[in-house]
């Protein structure tokens, strides 16, 4: 929260000259990204720097920009964009209504450079923006400078107990042994933990022991038909997705032969799921997919860039369990 808050100029004396401040957070799916910057959507220092107040966007991988736009527009009490024909137009008309103004603008989940530049572009320079995405793609192709930029990390594993005890309390303080070994099956995911927690917790209601789900949870597909925490999902949705379809989101967008690669990837299921270029030659031989079996390294680019797989240094990557268990499912299927 300091380092975001620090990167948008939150607290800063008025200067001189005035440049845009952007700041790109990124990390996995799951990992708190909105959750982080809906805190610091509502934190007091920032509503102190920014005296005309924030707009919110969720973009998400299909936006309709132009009536986002002209949803900001009616909000700072302007009609002109709700008529807008093109999107052209309701930017030049926001460009005119930001003029001067000290708002911070965030833009939630972006999938696409060009569903965030034109908005970015439009916003003057006494304005901040704040851009998350699971994408390190994006964050290169905005050009945002490497000090901007920052990657939310899993939770530490006496964090990611807390978090499953403010959850399901008796469950962790009657198996602390077998909790702790969950929350390190997770890799500390907020998401992952937060949803184990629920599951654990509605098992406890009914009477019954926990100890068999608890064995299952790191491993099992319960997590991924679970439906999804409230924060985790858009304000817009009427119904909560279930862990699986907030997943597929990453994958469904994909090129096929990506896709065909990345279900590949549930064959690493080993704690951490770490491969190297090597054994993912061997897979992509098991599934046929002989246009990459020679050189993967533009498949790795490809997932990499999209947030699924993460380099490791040393010439490994490693991906998230959930989205091991869920390539796993593609697999199966």
């Amino acid at each position: 929260m300091d380092h975001v808050k620090e990167l948008l100029g939150v607290g800063a004396e008025t200067r001189q000259v005035r440049v845009q401040a952007l700041a790109a957070v990124h990390g996995l799916p799951g990992i708190g990204k909105t959750t982080l910057a809906n805190r610091l959507s509502h934190d007091p220092e920032v509503h102190a720097t920014f005296a005309d107040g924030v707009l919110w966007g969720a973009i998400g991988p299909l936006p309709n920009l132009l009536a986002r736009v002209a949803g900001w527009g009616n909000v700072l009490g302007s009609q002109e964009m709700l008529g807008a024909g093109m999107l052209r137009q309701a930017l030049e008309a926001l460009r005119q209504l930001l003029r001067g103004k000290r708002m911070l603008v965030v833009l939630d989940d972006v999938w696409e450079v060009e569903h965030a530049t034109p908005i970015i572009d439009a916003c003057g320079a006494d304005c901040a923006l704040l851009v998350t995405t699971r994408a390190p793609g994006v964050v290169d192709g905005l050009e945002v400078p490497a000090h901007a930029v920052s990657k939310v990390a899993p939770l530490s594993p006496d964090q990611a107990l807390e978090l499953l005890e403010l959850l399901a309390p008796t469950v962790v303080q009657a198996h602390p042994e077998a909790c702790a070994r969950l929350v390190a099956e997770l890799e500390c995911l907020p998401l992952a933990v937060h949803v184990a927690g629920g599951l654990l917790r509605a098992e406890e209601r009914m009477g019954w022991g926990v100890e068999e789900l608890l064995d299952e949870l790191g491993t099992s597909t319960a997590l991924l038909w679970a439906k999804a925490p409230r924060d985790a999902v858009d304000h817009d949705t009427p119904a909560l997705p279930t862990v699986a379809a907030l997943v597929e989101r990453s994958v469904e967008r994909l090129p096929p032969e990506l896709k065909i690669a990345f279900m590949g990837l549930g064959a690493f299921s080993a704690q951490p799921a770490v491969f190297s270029l090597d054994e993912l030659r061997v897979v992509l031989s098991e599934l046929r997919v002989v246009e990459m079996m020679d050189d993967p390294r533009p498949v790795l680019r490809g997932l990499v860039s999209r947030g699924l797989v993460e380099p490791q240094g040393a010439g490994s990557f490693q991906i998230h369990p959930l989205l091991s268990m869920y390539a796993r499912s593609l697999l199966g299927g």
